[in-house]
């Protein structure tokens, strides 16, 4: 792994445990039905909650399980992934440096849980727990998941923050470059 190009990352909603600290690094390959070549993985650091006990390397999170569908056959017992889409979206690293839920369902954004060491967000003064409001002058309410899937955002980017302590302030981010 030390040769491979990797960030750390710090989440408060990690896994199982609750917080944790992470490491992004980009894989050479990924192979379970197919190989999935240049991908980006997430490796758990934890050191206490259920996983902390268990030797591993990582864990295929979402995003690399939601790029198949599973298919149960009953009748042959058995289970198969066949890919739905494109994996090139996976591939890049985060280029916003931090990772947030979307809670329009019960606040009025998405609640940042998590920010890569030394990135351009953290930088900035964005925390975790800080809820995204809006982008650009966009209610992130209005932007769907689809879209959330497919945003690139790029240059001088505006995000309203609602803070932890209710204030709203605004934070100008030049986005540029994947962090890794």
């Amino acid at each position: 792994m030390s040769n491979l190009p990797h960030v750390f990352y710090h989440t408060q909603a990690g896994g199982i445990s609750g917080a944790s600290d992470n490491i992004t690094l980009r894989a050479n390959s990924f192979s379970m039905t197919d190989t999935l070549s240049n991908l980006v993985v997430d490796c758990s650091l934890n050191e206490k909650g259920a996983l902390a006990s268990s030797e591993y390397v990582g864990l295929i999170g979402t995003k690399i399980l939601s790029l198949y569908n599973i298919i149960f056959s009953p009748q042959e017992q058995a289970v198969y992934l066949k890919r739905i889409c494109d994996h090139k979206k996976y591939s890049k690293g985060s280029t916003l440096q931090m990772a947030y839920f979307d809670r329009t369902d019960i606040c009025e954004g998405w609640i940042v849980n998590g920010l890569f060491k030394d990135g351009i967000a953290e930088k900035a003064g964005i925390e975790i727990g800080d809820i995204i409001i809006a982008i650009n002058g966009r209610h992130v309410k209005e932007i769907t998941w689809e879209e959330q899937m497919n945003m690139e955002l790029k240059g001088k980017t505006i995000f309203l923050i609602k803070k932890t302590d209710g204030s709203m302030k605004e934070y100008t981010l030049n986005i540029d470059k994947e962090i890794i």
